[in-house]
């Protein structure tokens, strides 16, 4: 696609025939597109300074962080933005559940690493996995992906087997 600098992530939607696209075009702010593979045609969705949009399970919304945080969901048809309360603009959205009534999210990156499941009727959450427990030697996870079924999930994370002190300097 001409015009564009950066893609940071693309998604399929359920019916294999359109892209959701997170990226920038030459001179503005990142944002998400749907691309049509057919037609070749590209059109925005979310306004610019968005970033880390998802497609929801049906294909019809994108739950989407602006920079700087706050997340909003948008009608891929075009419509209004409704703000998402409750879910802090350092987590990370990772998809919609299957029956769209809840997000799973990635929490804690540095500290306990977790998904957690988001309802996004009421903002209740509920810890699906613990990706580390404190006893390990993980001190961060991220690129966090699950599965459709929501069995089987990749990551990447660092861990730091040991610490070296050195003081000098002591009388």
């Amino acid at each position: 696609m001409s015009g564009f600098v950066s893609y940071r992530r693309a998604w399929f939607f359920p019916d294999g025939r359109r892209i959701l696209i997170s990226g920038a075009e030459q001179g503005k702010g990142p944002r998400c597109y749907v691309r049509e593979l057919e037609s070749r045609t590209v059109r925005t969705v979310t306004p610019e300074g968005t970033e880390e949009g998802r497609l929801s399970s049906d294909g019809l919304k994108v739950i989407a962080r602006k920079v700087g945080g706050g997340w909003f969901t948008i009608p891929v048809a075009g419509g209004e933005i409704e703000t998402v309360e409750g879910l802090d603009g350092s987590e990370e959205a990772i998809r919609w559940s299957r029956d769209g009534r809840s997000l799973l999210v990635f929490a804690g990156r540095n500290v306990l690493p977790r998904i957690e499941r988001f309802d996004m009727n009421t903002g209740r959450r509920t810890i699906v996995k613990k990706l580390a427990d404190g006893r390990t030697s993980v001190t961060s996870a991220g690129n966090l992906e699950i599965s459709s079924n929501e069995r089987s999930n990749a990551y990447t994370f660092d861990r730091s087997v040991s610490v070296l002190y050195s003081i000098e300097g002591l009388q």
